[in-house]
């Protein structure tokens, strides 16, 4: 044999040698749990390394023959329990997953390596190319759960331009463990390519219809498996977490895109709709001054995080605190934390409840395509105009197909101004509410319906040159995102008493609802921190999902305090203390709150304080959660039959 020769024989032997310890390792990996722990995973990878050179060592001396021709097939079959591991390893996940589930998310793997080799002919190619899309996946979970705390579902798929644009603003900093997964796929994408060079050739032809064939047996036989079908999915975000972390994100993922479509409720009937509401007496409006303007405010992660149990030496909303006269104040409990500001927006405007959806759905990115009542399509058909202002782009949430359908006649955004006054990057609210102003001028003598969402506040809370902290906390501890957070809040505050003071001059009776989407996710250090004067129990857990809300109007009204109200109900609320006529759909929600005021996905509470943490829970007697979850599944998905009568006018 030529020297050359024996030199290349050599180093493939070295790639294979390699290539067969990675394999090998990842077999024991995936197979027991007592290996090691997640502590000392990377620690680990150096001992797999040291491991390889001394098994390279030996392996130089032996003879491969039919190992060196069929290998790589071998190492595509292997491959999907690599990438798996190190994907769960970077979500902290792995070692909670149950080898039955570590089995099923391989299998899914597998079939989406398949689809991709499918369509790549270099086996090295499509191994390496699935490697970097799940990695990149996986890596993507990691933020998603950081920043919004919950990990990528189905229905963040189609929000993915939105998602792109708000990361903008948070610290994106790579971990030791994606570093390391990287480097590790770089390794094997290496190892195949040399190895593929002396392997065995199936013509691609060949191969098509066994990748197919592949394909094809193992999609039916692992959804129709008893394992994928019994897999848990909870309708409430408090879970989603732990399902993923227990059953795989991939499988986790299938399993939330199966259940991605909603049935018809239990005894779901048109036609006792229809008699319920031919007969249905709900409340009545009462009589009084009813506001010629009406602008509804949902302001960017405004908050008061004292509701999650600490005290504050210094209030940073000191002007919304005074608020008394003409005001009607109080909690405000969402659905969402630290982002998805789309569905809080859905419940305040429409009345419907994210209870009734699949968890981590989005309604604005997945159902709303045909013409849906809301306060803006309340309004409209009562002769108000109808406008909504965003300073972001029209196409964040699909907020430019959705509002027409839900009844707004014009939506300004970004593109609509220029110059305007920003922090960090975002139109401050100062800035936002003289816009506002100017939007109610432009019509002045008319009715009009503003709404209005804010960006100052929004997530991604580092210390920022343009912002100068006016807040201290050094007295509590080190918490710069806190500072910077109440710094803002501060700023809200200023705004709001500008607008207010501005509209209290004004002639027209004008009512002025503001509300946050969401608290802000400042960080585990200083939720910790914050809790630690709250206490520590299930129900308290609903506290991160409570934001402040006031109605004011420059008339008399009677003022009051209301404890706990959730976003479903809002629009009623609202509608109500207008002494606007009440359509049959708001009135019966109005029954609803007497009886739940509170019906979020991080729970429900009832008239009497009790705690259900899942809507399977409550012993609905009187039917009246059922009837609600019909009414709406008539109102989002039964266009045919859709009840027309429940936004009539009785």
């Amino acid at each position: 044999m030529k020297e050359g020769d024996v030199v290349k024989k050599k180093g493939c032997c070295i790639y294979i040698s390699i290539a067969i310890v990675m394999m090998v390792i990842s077999f024991i990996i995936f197979f027991y749990n007592d290996i090691l722990d997640q502590e000392n995973y990377f620690e680990f990878i150096i001992v797999i390394v040291l491991f390889s050179v001394i098994c390279v060592l030996i392996l130089l001396k032996m003879k491969f023959g039919f190992i060196e021709q069929y290998l790589i097939y071998v190492c595509f079959l292997i491959s999907p329990a690599m990438v798996f591991i190190l994907g769960e390893f970077i979500n902290d996940n792995y070692f909670a997953i149950g080898l039955n589930n570590r089995i099923l998310n391989y299998i899914f793997l597998l079939t989406f390596f398949l689809v991709v080799r499918l369509v790549i002919p270099k086996f090295f190619v499509a191994v390496t190319v699935s490697n970097l899309l799940l990695l990149g996946w996986s890596t993507a979970n990691m933020f998603v759960v950081k920043f919004r705390g919950k990990p990528i579902l189905p229905w963040d798929i189609t929000a993915y331009s939105t998602a792109i644009k708000v990361m903008r603003g948070y610290d994106i900093r790579f971990t030791k463990r994606v570093a390391l997964s990287l480097v590790l796929v770089l390794i094997w994408a290496f190892l195949l390519k040399k190895i593929e060079a002396v392997s065995k050739k199936i013509r691609y032809k060949m191969f098509i219809p066994i990748v197919v064939l592949s394909i094809t047996m193992l999609t039916i036989l692992s959804l129709n498996s008893r394992q994928f079908k019994d897999l848990n999915v909870y309708m409430w975000d408090t879970d989603i977490v732990n399902i993923y972390r227990t059953q795989g994100m991939v499988a986790s993922f299938i399993k939330y895109a199966d259940a991605m479509k909603v049935n018809p409720p239990a005894e779901y009937s048109i036609s006792q709709i229809k008699q319920w509401v031919e007969t249905y007496e709900g409340k009545k409006s009462s009589k009084g001054i009813q506001p010629q303007n009406v602008i509804m405010i949902m302001n960017e992660s405004l908050a008061d995080m004292q509701v999650l149990g600490t005290k504050f030496s210094e209030s940073f909303m000191p002007f919304w605190d005074s608020l008394r006269e003409n005001t009607i104040k109080g909690d405000l409990y969402v659905s969402v934390r630290g982002g998805s500001t789309c569905n809080t927006e859905y419940e305040s405007l429409t009345g419907n409840s994210l209870v009734f959806l699949p968890s981590g759905s989005f309604p604005f990115e997945s159902y709303i395509n045909h013409e849906s009542y809301s306060l803006a399509s309340y309004f409209k058909n009562r002769g108000y105009i109808t406008e909504a202002l965003h300073f972001e782009a029209a196409s964040n949430w699909k907020r430019d197909k959705v509002y027409p359908y839900l009844g707004f006649q014009k939506f300004y955004t970004i593109d609509d101004f220029e110059e305007e006054e920003t922090l960090r990057w975002r139109v401050t609210d100062s800035a936002n509410y003289k816009e506002l102003i100017r939007l109610y001028e432009k019509n002045r003598g008319e009715k009009q319906f503003i709404y209005n969402i804010t960006i100052q506040n929004h997530g991604g809370y580092d210390p920022n040159r343009d912002l100068a902290n006016t807040v201290d906390l050094s007295q509590y501890g080190d918490f710069p995102t806190a500072e910077l957070y109440f710094s803002l809040l501060k700023l809200s505050d200023q705004a709001i008493k500008e607008l207010i003071d501005y509209f209290e001059m004004v002639e027209e009776p004008t009512m002025i609802i503001v509300y946050g989407d969401h608290q802000p996710n400042l960080g585990p250090e200083v939720d910790e921190w914050l809790m630690k004067g709250g206490v520590d129990n299930q129900k308290s857990h609903l506290n991160k999902y409570i934001t402040p809300f006031l109605i004011w109007t420059n008339y008399d009204i009677d003022e009051k305090k209301i404890d706990k109200v959730s976003a479903n109900f809002l629009p009623s609320i609202i509608l109500e203390a207008g002494n606007f006529e009440l359509p049959v759909y708001n009135q019966f929600l109005l029954d609803v709150y007497s009886e739940y005021p509170v019906m979020t996905l991080a729970g429900i509470l009832d008239s009497q304080g009790n705690y259900y943490s899942d809507i399977s829970l409550i012993d609905d007697s009187n039917g009246v959660l059922q009837r609600y979850s019909q009414i709406q599944y008539n109102i989002m998905f039964d266009q045919k039959n859709e009840l027309t009568k429940l936004f009539e006018i009785k």
